[in-house]
Formats: structure tokens, sequence, C-alpha cells
């Protein structure tokens, strides 16, 4: 009995709406008694309803549905020639993993221009504000590690490095989780128009990593052509799939966001398509 108790009580349990882990509050010893809150979300229930084991969002007869990299990257502006990368992020999801424990990569990416040894970044006032903080944490690594040679090693484990040697990280953390760096297939919400031409400026990217030339952009699956004149913003596809909005602005944030928005418009279409076969 004992034993069984501490299984419960280390067992995880996820939100069954964006698979979240949650918050999880009880006052008394009985069952009927536990709330668990999503803090994603917002959504509050009881253990009935929570999950504990994740499959892909419906039955299928392949068990191993094909794996993507969802991408996200934070810049100092949208012009591709004259601004930079700040950060980098990308979450492969597997469709079986809780979304909060599916791999993560992450780097800042420190200037590629210099004026007289001096770092420099440039861009436009909104981006560069609305980045300020991984400006803050760039300028720091600059002036305790000035000349970057470690973090651009990619067997260095570090959340920094330069232009140049992001394509060699990031294959070399692919190749870790059995993902070809040479078919990569990306999702993203405008990756194709935005991030995927920020990485073609990058030099020698491409010589380590390379995309398939179709990208998954979550934003078809909550478009509403009746209303829109225009595919919807990440807050509105948020806002439509029932989560609370929230857009973080963070890249690995943002790159979860993503997969939440795809995982829900798969098992929308699914379950479309499984009503009109019973009909």
């Amino acid at each position: 009995m004992r034993a069984e108790t501490e299984t419960k009580k280390t067992m995880k349990r996820y939100c069954p709406q964006c698979e979240a882990a949650l918050d999880i509050q009880s006052q008394h010893l009985s069952r009927a008694s536990v709330i668990g809150q999503c803090p994603k979300c917002d959504w509050t229930g009881g253990p009935d309803d929570f999950l504990t084991e994740f499959k892909p969002p419906l039955k299928s007869d392949n068990p191993c549905w094909t794996p993507y990299v969802s991408i996200d990257l934070e810049t100092s502006g949208t012009d591709e020639i004259y601004c930079q990368i700040l950060e980098f992020g990308a979450v492969i999801d597997n469709w079986h993993t809780p979304i909060n424990e599916l791999p993560r990569f992450h780097k800042y990416i420190l200037p590629h221009d210099k004026i007289d040894g001096q770092p420099y970044i440039y861009g436009q006032p909104y981006a560069l504000a609305l980045n300020h903080e991984i400006i803050r944490k760039l300028a720091i690594e600059s002036l305790l590690h000035p000349d970057s040679e470690d973090s651009d090693d990619p067997a260095v484990n570090t959340e920094i490095c330069t232009e140049e040697a992001l394509g060699a990280h990031f294959a070399a953390w692919l190749q870790g989780h059995d993902i070809n760096p040479l078919k990569v297939t990306v999702a993203g919400k405008n990756f194709g128009s935005f991030d995927r031409q920020f990485l073609k400026q990058v030099h020698g990217f491409g010589n380590h990593v390379r995309f398939r030339h179709r990208a998954i952009d979550p934003a078809v699956f909550y478009w509403r052509p009746d209303i829109d004149d225009k595919l919807p913003d990440t807050k509105t596809c948020l806002e439509r799939a029932g989560f609370n909005g929230r857009v973080a602005h963070t890249a690995v944030e943002d790159c979860v966001s993503v997969i939440q928005l795809v995982r829900r418009g798969v098992r929308k279409c699914q379950l479309s398509a499984s009503e009109k076969c019973s009909v």
C-alpha cells in the first residue's frame, strides 16, 4: 500500500488539452479533492481527466509517426540582409513524448560584425527593444569571452556561439536525436518567409543543415476564411486552439507553442475525418 501511494505521488500528470505539466492542488487525502491546474492554457480538472501517458493524436495503423523540428529565431529586425540573428531555438516533436519533455536546442548568437574588436548589433528599434534581455546576455558574454573560440566547438555544450558555428552545433544535436540534418522537416510560424531567409544568410549553415522545401505552418489549422482576410498570427491561433494566447517571444517557448498548435490541429483534422467516415 505504501509503495502504491509513493507511485501515485511521483506519477507525472499532464493537461489533457495542451499536454503541459499540471500544478496539482490537494487539501485532503481523498482522491476527489485533487485538482489539476494548467499554467499554459488555464484548464482545470480532476484526476479522471489527467493525462499520464502520451500517444499520437489518434489511433493509426502506423505506430511510427514522422518526427519534425519546430524552429524559431529571435532577430534584431525583419530585414535578413541588414539585421542579425540573436537567438536560435528548436524542439523535436516525436508525437508521443509529453511536450515539456521533448528534446530542446537553444543558442544565443554572438554578433559577427566587429569594429576595433568590439561586436556590433544592427537592427530596428522595435525588435531591439523587444529583445533587450537577449542583447544584455550577449553583451555580458562578449565581455567575458571576447574570442568565443570555446563556444564554437560543437563538443562544448554552451548556450552561446557565433553565427558561423551555429550549423555545426545544430547538426550535431540533430544527429544525437536520430534526425538526419540534411533532410529536416520543419514547423514554424512564417518559417519559409522569415526564419529560412535569415538562415540562408548564415555562412556555412547549409553545409551542415538542410531543410525540406515544404514547412509546416500551423496557421492553416486555425484559418477562418469566412472572417479572416489573411492567415492568423500566433496569438490568434493560440486563442482559437483554446490556449491563453500569450506569445513568449523567446525562441524555445515559441517553438513549443508551434508544437502545441500542430498537435491540436492534427487532432482536429483527424476527428473531422473520422466523423465523415462514420456517417
